[in-house]
């Protein structure tokens, strides 16, 4: 698969970069005066192409940005077509690689092509006896998009002294494009470019945060790279996208291969910096949050004016009105902590009433008591507010995700007439 160009004449750079070779950090001096040909508007291009893309690689880093969904088409009942979606994504090496349409591949005689040989089998064609028959000719193969260019849009040019006819049009555009292909085997992953610095399962994801970004960041790239190989290479860096199981059999017109299978979720994903604050602080950043969360704002007690005999009173200011009903000994509870552990519950008394609730003890505890004031958002009858959504927390906590609560714990010493 690959895309389609508007213009009648183009000419594929096989394999080079037009943006190669190029030096990010040198950029024209202008001064008056000044003769400026062909070389000089190129570094200046280049400089800012390279730029960008250390930019992408080293800050971003790569994968999906949006879109590229691998799906199936049938043209029959079997799937005989795959559908890669329009979308955008970033290599290895910073180049943005954008799809401007969806593109289709008729996978109906794969089978009879070189290609079929080379896949493997799929895992669900494999028995568990190790000796037995594949179950299903079904193999696996993977679909990559990488960067692409070509240049486009012939027009007059100069020929040079002693130049041919050839060189009396020179391509004035340079496309970048792009490149589907169905492949036997995965690229790399991680990219030899692009380190796993928190490797699922192994002690350096444990540990202070702060401590293995400064780790990652004094090594990067590591042994045998260089950050020149960032601006200077040239290969391909092609990116997954789905994994594909296709079945080879014989269908009411003969033979055909057919999609059995499609899992786009081993591709790596590029989501926008929006998104990704928005996801880790469950909440809506971009513009005002239409469903407020129900928050504790402040809490206060009777500590200051009491005496030994008076029993401890709370009164906590929530952000919104509450549901009355939600509002129970077991929903608010006091605990004391004693020589074994915490007490079940002490025998208290609420009084709800718009956005405030009072919690009194029925009975004052030993000076220097440690009590524990718990109010369930999470669990079982948690407290909930008059439009239904759950006690979230404290005011300056994190937004969790809709209808989910999270429950608050207050740690207090009793001490009568403190100040």
């Amino acid at each position: 698969m690959s895309n389609s160009h508007g213009d009648a004449q183009f000419m594929h750079c096989d394999g080079t970069d037009p943006a190669l070779p190029g030096d990010p950090w040198s950029r024209l001096r202008y001064h008056y005066g000044q003769l400026l040909g062909a070389d000089d508007f190129q570094a200046e291009q280049n400089a800012l192409v390279l730029r960008r893309r250390l930019h992408n690689t080293l800050l971003h880093g790569l994968g999906t940005v949006c879109g590229l969904r691998v799906s199936a088409e049938p043209s029959d009942p079997p799937q005989t077509r795959l559908i890669v979606g329009e979308g955008l994504a970033i290599d290895a090496y910073g180049r943005e690689i954008y799809v401007n349409e969806t593109q289709c591949l008729d996978i109906i005689g794969l089978h009879a092509g070189d290609i079929w040989e080379t896949l493997a089998l799929s895992p669900s064609a494999i028995p568990e006896d190790p000796d037995g028959e594949p179950l299903s000719d079904t193999r696996r193969a993977y679909v990559t998009l990488c960067y692409e260019s070509c240049l486009s849009n012939q027009v007059p040019a100069i020929t040079p002294p002693c130049g041919d006819a050839s060189e009396a049009l020179a391509f004035s555009r340079v496309n970048d494009r792009f490149r589907i292909d169905l492949v036997a085997e995965a690229p790399l992953d991680p990219h030899p470019l692009q380190r796993d610095w928190w490797p699922p399962g192994t002690a350096g994801g444990q540990g202070d945060l702060r401590v293995r970004l400064l780790d990652f960041l004094l090594d990067y790239p590591g042994a045998g790279l260089s950050l020149q190989q960032l601006w200077n290479a040239t290969e391909k860096a092609p990116l997954l996208l789905a994994v594909v199981d296709l079945l080879h059999e014989e269908g009411a017109s003969g033979e055909i291969t057919s999609v059995e299978a499609i899992d786009n979720s081993p591709r790596a994903l590029l989501p926008a910096m929006q998104m990704s604050a928005e996801q880790a602080f469950r909440q809506r950043l971009a513009g005002a949050d239409t469903t407020p969360s129900l928050k504790l704002l402040a809490i206060s007690d009777n500590s200051e004016t009491a005496d030994a005999a008076t029993p401890p009173e709370y009164t906590l200011q929530f952000s919104g009105d509450l549901e009355a009903a939600t509002v129970t000994t077991d929903s608010i509870r006091v605990h004391a902590l004693e020589a074994t552990g915490w007490s079940a519950p002490l025998s208290s008394s609420l009084t709800a009433s718009g956005d405030q609730v009072s919690v009194t003890l029925d009975a004052a505890p030993v000076a220097d008591t440690r009590l524990q004031l718990h109010l369930i958002g999470g669990g079982h009858q948690p407290v909930m507010g008059a439009a239904g959504q759950p006690l979230d927390g404290w005011w300056d906590e994190p937004v969790s995700g809709a209808g989910r609560g999270r429950d608050i714990n207050l740690i207090r010493v009793w001490t009568p007439g403190a100040a």
